[in-house]
Parts: C-alpha cells; sequence; structure tokens
C-alpha cells in the first residue's frame, strides 16, 4: 500500500507531462504547414514610417507599415511570392517612388530574410537563412 501511492504520484505527472506536450493539430507530410511559409523580418532604422514591398517578376506588392525605429515580421503568401522565384524588397512611403530597392533574392519556403532600412542612402542587403 505503501509503495502503491509514489507510484500513482509518478503515473499522474507522466500522464500531464505527456498531455501538456502533445499537440492538438495533426501534422501530415514531411514538414508542417508553419515550415513552409517563408518570413521576411524588417527593422526599420530610420526616423520615420516605411511602407515594404517584394517586387515579384516587376510587380510590386505591399507587404506592409514598419514603424520608425522598429521591427516587425511579414508572412508573405503563396500569391505574393511565387516559389523559387527571385524577388526583391523595396520600402518607401506610401504613394511615393521606392527610394530603396535591394538586388533579387531567392525567398524559398522555409526561409527567413532580415533587412535593415537603414538611416539616409544606403542600401542594406538582406540576409537569407
Amino acid at each position: 500500500m505503501l509503495l502503491r501511492a509514489p507510484l500513482l504520484a509518478v503515473g499522474a505527472v507522466t500522464l500531464l507531462a505527456v498531455i501538456a506536450c502533445t499537440s492538438t493539430r495533426p501534422v501530415g507530410g514531411v514538414g508542417s504547414l508553419r515550415a513552409a511559409t517563408s518570413a521576411i523580418e524588417v527593422t526599420n532604422d530610420r526616423f520615420d514610417y516605411v511602407v515594404v514591398y517584394v517586387i515579384d517578376r516587376g510587380t510590386r506588392i505591399e507587404l506592409g507599415v514598419v514603424p520608425a525605429m522598429s521591427s516587425r515580421t511579414f508572412t508573405p503568401s503563396p500569391a505574393q511570392v511565387s516559389t523559387g522565384a527571385a524577388v526583391s524588397l523595396g520600402a518607401g512611403h506610401r504613394g511615393a517612388a521606392m527610394n530603396q530597392v535591394t538586388q533579387p533574392l531567392h525567398l524559398l519556403p522555409g526561409r527567413i530574410a532580415s533587412w535593415t532600412i537603414p538611416d539616409g542612402n544606403r542600401v542594406e542587403q538582406p540576409i537569407v537563412r
């Protein structure tokens, strides 16, 4: 009887740990949907806001706004970024010409592009990892 109580306690803790670590979402295939999406992390070092665009085959698609001196992560949909195609990133004010455009980069599914927009005219290239 004395041995039964510690075994029940260990069993209860183990059961709770298994329940806590179990995902409620089924994952099919090789990778999860979360791993298959690409992301674009933008850090705005300017003192004013910027609108960030992805440029895919000459078409400018707005991703969103990054406020002054802050960061934001965008997860473009497959409709916004062609799979395997080389895209560029651009930034500027809404309704105005883009004043910063990067060199083309390959943003494959599951990859993250980190781009810092510096204050001034210098253009930094995104780092894809």
